[in-house]
């Protein structure tokens, strides 16, 4: 099997964030509520979101840039520095400072999470903004030949209708495939799309029905979405249950295997990553899903928000 996804170059568009792991343990419980007293001992720092998205990339031997927004804080400095540390082009990560960075903060005792708090706006960007990042969009587009751009939606405010809309438009002039990870506010203003990847809850939350897990009710499914976007190919993550797939000509379900799963962080940007650089290669979508869901479920395995490398996956498949 071929995975060497050297000469791909995607650009990344979408929510960046900190994922911040404080790891501790607790000897007692707080005399002021029932709650154990933590003692942190350790803490991590990673890059969240659409910032994941491009360090999987990189971590699978492929090229990638971002474009992205920061708020006017510290937390903005510091996942700056976390780019830099990753050797990440920050040039088009641009800064609002009206706004906050997002970031989600986990407090663990004994590798066990028992809170997460987050810091983050989720009010959409200002027209001035908006129009700041078009035309980065614009200007990577036409001077970087790409070979596909993947748009990350988290729900922070970056994502809006105008912005998904006008950054499609300008792909499909340029004739750049567009892979798209979901979340359910602005879920159908992304028609045009090359690949439209939600997983089965959002799916479920935009069609507000509990759907099993099968391919004659998922092929049902898919034809209502269909009917309120254009779009080649449909994936629906299902967790454990693999993934499910449709082109408009074929569906099916691809199962896989579960691995012990100790942190499910992340393993979306995980699974974007491998199937969109899998895809460009022109593998079929079973065996694109087959592997996807393997590298996902490595992922999985992992405590933190981390990356699979390409060593990794050959040694899973070989074992």
């Amino acid at each position: 099997m071929n995975l060497d996804f050297s000469d791909l170059h995607i650009l990344v568009i979408g929510d960046s964030m900190i994922d911040k792991f404080v790891y501790g343990r607790s000897e007692r419980l707080s005399p002021e509520a029932p709650v154990p007293v933590m003692l942190p001992e350790q803490e991590e720092n990673n890059l969240g979101g659409a910032a994941n998205v491009v360090c999987n990339l990189l971590a699978l031997g492929a090229k990638a840039s971002l474009v992205s927004l920061i708020g006017a804080d510290e937390e903005g400095k510091e996942l700056e520095e976390l780019l830099s540390k990753k050797l990440i082009c920050s040039s088009f990560l641009l800064q609002d400072k009206s706004r906050k960075t997002t970031t989600k903060t986990r407090l663990l005792i004994d590798h066990k999470q028992i809170l997460r708090i987050d810091k983050e706006d989720t009010n959409y960007i200002n027209p001035r903004e908006e129009q700041r990042i078009l035309a980065s969009i614009s200007d990577l587009t036409s001077s970087h030949n790409y070979n596909a751009v993947i748009l990350q939606d988290y729900n922070k405010g970056l994502m809006t209708d105008n912005l998904i809309k006008k950054s499609i438009a300008l792909c499909q002039e340029r004739d750049i495939p567009v892979f798209v990870d979901p979340k359910h506010t602005n879920f159908f203003s992304y028609s045009g799309c090359t690949i439209f990847k939600p997983n089965i809850k959002e799916l479920q939350h935009i069609l507000q029905e509990n759907i099993p897990i099968s391919k004659d009710y998922l092929d049902s499914a898919i034809l209502k979405i269909r009917q309120k976007i254009i779009c080649k190919t449909i994936i629906v993550t299902l967790s454990e249950k693999g993934a499910y797939f449709n082109d408009g000509l074929n569906s099916g379900i691809v199962s896989t295997k579960a691995l012990k799963s100790i942190d499910v962080s992340g393993a979306g940007d995980t699974f974007i990553s491998i199937f969109s650089l899998m895809h460009l290669t022109n593998y079929k979508l079973p065996k694109c899903l087959e592997i996807s869901n393997i590298v996902a479920g490595i992922a999985c395995t992992k405590s933190n928000v981390v990356t699979v490398s390409i060593d990794e996956i050959i040694n899973h498949l070989k074992s």
